[in-house]
């Protein structure tokens, strides 16, 4: 059975950051990932705000966090943690399909999982309308109406990206005022492309696949229906005033 000073569950960015600093400070370093390295960062075009001397992309980012990692000797296991429990040793076991791993300590960085709306109709119409990345699916509303879910942060930045490709984005808050970043609310109130609706929430998308549909939304004040798609945020951030 091999054994490390330090093993890290997952190669998110945090994950990758700390098998970095474990390296660096001489213990050998295991970094366990069983899908693709790098995690949401790597959706993103553009990183807001940029680490310090770091790329603006997300992938780019993740990839030379990754490479760099490689380099310094982190051994980088390609499989998922089925198990972490304690021998009688006192060390860490962490078991994969394939075997076991031991290690003095352990750094769980398992990442976050994309939050859902929890409405009829979501999963019906995902990839069909509703998206969960503006920078990736972006070029597919390239001219048409759009809609971003949430006054959030990350929101505010979905929806400053998708107007690069939208002729309109509606962002659809819960609350009446956004809880976004001073900068981002003002850089979206110079956007003659964004508009904010407060105090409403998606209640279902309908329509036929692969035709155009409408979300039925409900406000407090008016009924209003936009056309022809919703955008949300990817991030576990996106969705925190709900």
């Amino acid at each position: 059975m091999e054994k490390f000073d330090v093993i890290v569950i997952g190669q998110g960015y945090a994950g990758l950051t700390a098998a970095r600093l474990a390296i660096q400070r001489g213990l050998r370093t295991a970094n366990f990932e069983a899908a693709l390295f790098g995690g949401l960062i790597i959706n993103l075009n553009e990183l807001d705000p940029v680490p310090q001397g770091a790329e603006h992309s997300g992938a780019e980012l993740a990839s030379n966090l990754a490479m760099n990692n490689m380099d310094q000797g982190v051994v980088t296991v390609s499989e998922a943690a089925t198990t972490v429990e304690r021998d009688a040793d006192g060390l860490w076991l962490v078991k994969t399909d394939s075997g076991a791993y031991a290690a003095r300590h352990v750094v769980v960085a398992s990442g976050a999982r994309l939050r859902k709306l929890g409405v009829p109709g979501e999963l019906d119409f995902f990839g069909q309308g509703v998206s969960e990345c503006a920078d990736c699916d972006g070029p597919m509303f390239n001219g048409m109406e759009t809609v971003v879910v949430g006054g959030g942060d990350s929101a505010f930045q979905e929806a400053i990206a998708l107007s690069q490709f939208a002729s309109k984005v509606t962002m659809v808050m819960r609350g009446s005022v956004p809880r976004a970043r001073p900068d981002l609310v003002d850089l979206a109130a110079t956007n003659p492309k964004l508009v904010r609706l407060a105090n409403t929430r998606i209640v279902q998308p309908t329509g036929r696949v692969k035709k155009r549909w409408r979300p039925r939304v409900y406000s407090p004040s008016s009924a209003w229906y936009p056309t022809p798609s919703f955008c949300r945020r990817t991030c576990n951030a996106m969705l925190r005033e709900r």
